[in-house]
Parts: C-alpha cells; structure tokens; sequence
C-alpha cells in the first residue's frame, strides 16, 4: 500500500470512529459550522488561556460573524461553551470550554490516535 493510499485509510477510519460519537450515551450532535467553531476554539484555546466572544468571533473559522456569533450561541445550548464576565471589565466575556467540551475533544483525540494505529 502506497503513502497516499494509507493517509486515506487513516483518515477513513478516523471519520468512521469520529462519527461513532453519535453512539455515545450523551451523544454531542453538532452541525458542521458548529463542528468547525468547536474546532477552532479548540485550537485557540490550546494557544492562549483565554479567548474573548470578539476574538471567537474573528477566528478563521470561515463563517461571517452574525453565523459565528449564532454558533457560540448555539454550542453554549448544547453544554459545551460557557461565557465568564471579565473580573474588571463588564464588557468583556470569555469564551470557555465546558467538560463536556473536554470529553468532546478527549473523545475526538482518542479517534485521531486509534485511527492512525489501525493504518500503521
């Protein structure tokens, strides 16, 4: 099997384990703009201990703020983001992951990792 052949099956498997996450006890239905902001947050939120709802917002996530603002709204719904006001200023709201954003992740980290040892 060639190079490309395996990144494709790896990614395959990934798909498939990541989409067993519907199967779950609680499962976590996100649609994709929903998916794709959880993903940048989580990106952002590995860079720095803190993203603002104006940082959230400008991410490069693809989506024009109204949506982007519509999709934070829409995942603190779904238990996986929650809003801090700002200690000093009451403008200002942080965007901060819930556990069940941890295990959200942890879930999709597991998937990544399983996949690549099934192509290895």
């Amino acid at each position: 099997m060639n190079v490309k052949d395996k990144l494709a099956l790896t990614y395959a498997r990934f798909l498939h384990l990541a989409w067993a996450i519907e199967k779950l006890p609680d499962p976590v239905s996100l649609n994709p703009a929903e998916e794709r902001m959880l993903q940048c947050l989580a990106v952002a939120w590995s860079a720095a201990d803190k993203i603002t709802v104006l940082e959230a917002m400008g991410l490069k996530h693809g989506l024009s703020q109204s949506t982007a603002h519509r999709r934070l709204t829409s995942l603190r719904k779904k238990g996986l983001l929650v809003l801090k006001q700002h200690d000093k200023d009451a403008r200002v709201r942080f965007v901060m992951q819930t556990e069940r954003t941890e295990q959200y992740l942890a879930h999709m980290g597991r998937c990544v990792i399983e996949a690549s040892k099934a192509a290895a």
